[in-house]
């Protein structure tokens, strides 16, 4: 075909777009305007807002996302709200809201290779993003042998799993040497090399007294006198060559000690969690599958669990997933050391060596429950104590697994704070099948009363940045667009909605309603481009609104985007709560 019948054809195409746009336009005019008669009377039945779509705020609602399995370890795909209870403190609630999520089988991964030739010379369509996976490293934390065989590992993951439609990132606790989402191996493979550690506060192995994080909590926090006498004998064994005479204040300098040293590890594991909350906001204005891969040696989160708690309640709510992979390998202990094989062990009298292991133990346990309690709380995969990191990276960085999200609203919930506890049980016939159970295990109160406004921006958010297609035989999409520039089109996108479901209520001799229409558009690496929300405010009269029964109801959105490949999501909402969803996509050429 010759560049003139290719023109001709384009014109064709762009005059059918027009037409199908100017009847969908005529449509909602055509509605507004049945049996009135000029602009004042359309706009006393029908009148619309725009306003940019913004992002979600948080709602009154604790969500809890459940992955149920047999013995075997397989999900169990089949259950429903009647299954599940929920105690909060003890107390069971009603469970208001009830989801799944994930697919019911993760396939397994086909080595990733280069895009299939088309066989016609021309470069392959780019391909939308439908997952998204971020490897955030805790170089805070995380030492030089941990960052070496986990991004060795991480390396691998990516030639072997990563798939056309998969973009990956790499972030890191510190914020140095980050890559934000891309299908670019090349760059993630420079961005990996890059990586080192960044502690804040640095232990060089010759600190005097040389005190762990655990010792240092125990001392600080809880007064442990069995760890002061530890680290009051290092205080004479590094200062004073073993010799108690020459220390006169040996224990007091131990104290100050531990409590510089968990200053230190407080600030240190506040910083890697405000990390990993940035980056589950970054990932909630993703659409498709999100998880994230918290790559870390664990760390000592007591004094964060408020944070914790709030991380996972967004993740959850957003659709991200977390899942831990201890960086440590297989912990190998070494009694009387320095924790683990890699750290030297101070001199500490045999009447003290018992304490000293059962702190090393201890610490081991308590620094990956950080790790435990993210995955657990957001649906995801904890994967510790094993060498394999290749594995580990598959389980981690795999699809997410079929999990069930319950919604509940706290019944005689007091706004002071305080941590609940959360257990979720299975009734009747799931509760005695044997399956276990992976949930959250508490949450924060809140502290003040919650903007009922909250909920509704919440929702919108959730269902625009999702994939998922709601009831989308109601909602259909046509759009149009033309070149203004070499680097510019104006799009229009028209959301042509069947209002037979829209749940009108009567007012004196009107039927009204509210309905709220989002138009996103993301770029095929997921982000969001522009976001467009217009809320139609309805008072119809009865010839009005058979006419668009009849007729169907749309409304356009204008954007200026510049050449390249879009998804397109549509999102609406009416005054009753009923959401229906579609995707489309629209190519603009170069």
């Amino acid at each position: 075909m010759d560049s003139r019948n290719k023109k001709a054809d384009t014109r064709r195409v762009n005059r059918f777009r027009r037409v199908n746009f100017v009847l969908l336009t005529f449509l909602l005019a055509g509605a507004g305007a049945a049996d009135l008669s000029g602009q004042e009377a359309r706009q006393a039945e029908m009148s619309s807002q725009n306003s940019a779509f913004t992002l979600k705020v948080e709602r009154n609602e604790v969500p809890v996302r459940v992955i149920v399995r047999d013995a075997q370890g397989r999900p169990i795909l089949n259950l429903t709200k009647d299954d599940f209870r929920i105690l909060d403190n003890g107390k069971p609630q009603v469970i208001t809201h009830f989801s799944t999520q994930g697919v019911e089988a993760a396939p397994s991964f086909a080595p990733a290779g280069p895009e299939a030739a088309t066989g016609t010379g021309a470069p392959p369509k780019t391909k939308i993003a439908e997952r998204f996976v971020a490897l955030y490293f805790d170089d805070l934390v995380m030492g030089f042998d941990g960052i070496v065989r986990t991004r060795d590992a991480a390396s691998r993951y990516l030639r072997t799993s990563v798939q056309p439609t998969d973009r990956v990132a790499i972030f890191t606790s510190s914020g140095k040497d980050q890559l934000d989402f891309t299908n670019d191996r090349d760059k993630l493979e420079e961005a990996l090399a890059r990586l080192h550690p960044n502690g804040i506060f640095k232990k060089s192995g010759m600190d005097c007294p040389d005190l762990s994080d655990y010792e240092a909590f125990q001392i600080d926090e809880h007064n442990d006198r069995q760890a002061l006498a530890v680290a009051t004998q290092k205080v004479i064994d590094c200062r004073c060559g073993g010799d108690a005479q020459h220390c006169p204040n040996p224990e007091t300098d131990a104290q100050i000690a531990a409590r510089q040293r968990w200053a230190e590890a407080q600030t240190q594991a506040t910083y890697s969690l405000r990390g990993l909350e940035d980056l589950v906001r970054r990932l909630s204005v993703l659409p498709g599958q999100r998880s994230i891969v918290f790559i870390s040696p664990g760390f000592i989160s007591e004094s964060q669990l408020e944070m914790v708690s709030e991380i996972i309640d967004r993740a959850v709510r957003a659709g991200v997933v977390v899942n831990g992979l201890d960086s440590r390998g297989l912990y190998a202990l070494v009694p009387g050391g320095g924790g683990d094989a890699s750290q030297p062990g101070p001199a500490i009298p045999a009447q003290l060596q018992g304490v000293l292991t059962q702190m090393q133990t201890a610490a081991a346990q308590v620094n990956t429950e950080v790790l435990a309690e993210l995955a657990d709380g957001t649906g995801g995969t904890f994967f510790q104590n094993n060498n394999d990191f290749d594995a580990g990276f598959r389980s981690a960085g795999g699809l997410a697994e079929f999990s069930y999200v319950l919604v509940f609203s706290p019944s005689e919930l007091k706004r002071n704070g305080k941590y609940h506890k959360l257990s979720v049980r299975l009734e009747g016939e799931a509760g005695r099948s044997g399956f276990r159970i992976q949930a959250r295990r508490g949450y924060f109160a809140p502290s003040a009363a919650v903007d009922s406004s909250q909920a509704l921006k919440e929702e919108l958010s959730e269902a625009v940045y999702s994939r998922d297609e709601l009831n989308s035989s109601r909602l259909r999409l046509g759009e149009r667009f033309f070149k203004s520039g070499p680097m510019e089109a104006r799009v229009t996108i028209v959301a042509h909605l069947d209002p037979q479901w829209l749940s009108f209520r009567i007012e004196a001799d009107r039927h009204v309603d509210d309905v709220i229409f989002v138009t996103a558009i993301f770029d095929s690496n997921g982000n969001l481009v522009q976001g467009l929300q217009k809320t139609v405010d309805m008072h119809l009269r009865d010839a009005t609104l058979e006419r668009m029964r009849a007729t169907g109801l749309a409304v356009a959105s204008d954007f200026k985007i510049a050449p390249g490949t879009y998804l397109v999501r549509a999102v609406v909402r009416d005054a009753g709560g009923m959401i229906s969803t579609t995707n489309d996509t629209i190519e603009i050429p170069y």
